[in-house]
């Protein structure tokens, strides 16, 4: 399976990504193991991030999740392998739903917030 932005290529065929979940969740191909690879290097990347930057929530948003059953929720354990314990105790990991307008707004509401706080002016 080789991915290119939306699209991907799969035994030569090229495919977009909802028409490869369909094909996993279908078992008409398998790929185990490319998406426990995949869980992987998702669980470090989300371990850092917690580990780093302590939040109370972590958002993660993916159409891949939808390819299997409990993926969602593996790599929520896997991620207690790489942050630390306390941190992940207090840190939710919840999987995001939503498109991209509703992101671009956050994304705009998020800006004005931050402009919209204090400034420290050095002395």
């Amino acid at each position: 399976m080789r991915v290119d932005g939306a699209s991907m290529r799969v035994d030569g065929a090229s495919m977009n990504v909802d028409e490869a979940i369909e094909l996993v969740r279908s078992g008409k191909i398998r790929c185990r193991r490319e998406l426990i690879r995949m869980i992987g290097f998702l669980a470090r990347g989300l371990g850092v991030v917690v580990n780093l930057f302590n939040p109370a929530g972590v958002f993660v948003y993916g159409r891949l999740f939808d390819a299997r059953e409990g993926l969602f929720d593996e790599l929520v354990t896997a991620v207690g392998d790489h942050a630390l314990k306390p941190s992940l105790a207090a840190c939710s990991i919840v999987r995001s739903r939503g498109s991209k307008k509703q992101g671009a707004a956050a994304a705009v509401i998020a800006h004005l917030f931050q402009g919209a706080g204090p400034s420290i002016q050095p002395s």
